[in-house]
């Protein structure tokens, strides 16, 4: 497993420290503005250049920088999915993660917005700054799902998400099983079985193993079906 973090730099670096303490890292992608975009004479990229060397010092050897423009949500998003892409085609089992504490709002709204793309764990430093540190921080992380290419999902798979959408559990017993689906779909229940695995990999369906009745036994022929968080936002989109 290899851990990328993507951190948005501001007028200091201390958040950024705090935050690498507490995660494994493999590399750090720095984004930042030019020197002296703000008129006040302060040099972002100067300050970036200053922390590749800290971090070398921290053991973290593998460093690129990005310059953008704080005030540019297009320019922001489109680097963070960049980064990722280039990445993910070297190392497939990258894991993203992205420091939105420093930076402007907008680089932190296009930030979070870029992760939910690349399934990257946000976080953000809380605490009071003094020196070369925070006083009381705490680190707090909020996972995304990374949404799959909806265009590269079939008419099939889109089919059984509108199904299990609108399927009526309560009337249901609690349950939507795979010959529900196959039955609703005029499919066979070993095709609807591989497209629902698919699903399940993609993070938009759970499969559950049934219990057979007093005895307890799991049930190996039969799953129980529902959408997952992620599954449920992309039927909608896709309704």
């Amino acid at each position: 497993m290899r851990n990328v973090h993507t951190i948005l730099l501001g007028y200091n670096t201390i958040p950024a420290k705090v935050g690498l303490r507490n995660f494994p890292v493999d590399k750090v992608v720095l984004l930042h503005s030019p020197d002296d975009v703000t008129g006040e004479g302060f040099g972002f990229a100067t300050l970036a250049e200053t922390f590749r060397g800290e971090l070398s010092s921290m053991g973290i050897e593998e460093v690129d920088m990005h310059v953008i423009d704080a005030f540019d949500l297009y320019s922001i998003t489109e680097t963070i999915l960049k980064v990722a892409s280039d990445e993910r085609a070297l190392y497939p089992d990258s894991e993203f993660w992205v420091n939105i504490t420093s930076g402007t709002n907008l680089m932190a709204g296009a930030a979070s917005a870029a992760s939910y793309f690349i399934g990257a764990t946000l976080y953000y430093v809380q605490g009071m700054k003094k020196d070369d540190g925070m006083i009381g921080s705490s680190v707090k992380c909020f996972s995304t799902p990374r949404v799959p290419d909806i265009n590269s999902l079939g008419k099939m798979s889109k089919d059984i998400l509108r199904f299990v959408a609108g399927w009526d559990y309560k009337s249901n017993g609690n349950k939507l099983l795979n010959r529900d689906v196959a039955n609703s779909l005029g499919i066979s229940v070993q095709n609807a079985s591989y497209h629902l695995r698919k699903l399940r990999d993609d993070g938009l369906l759970k499969i559950e193993k049934t219990v057979a009745g007093r005895s307890g036994k799991v049930n190996e022929r039969e799953s129980n079906i529902s959408l997952t968080d992620h599954g449920r936002l992309i039927a909608t989109w896709i309704s």
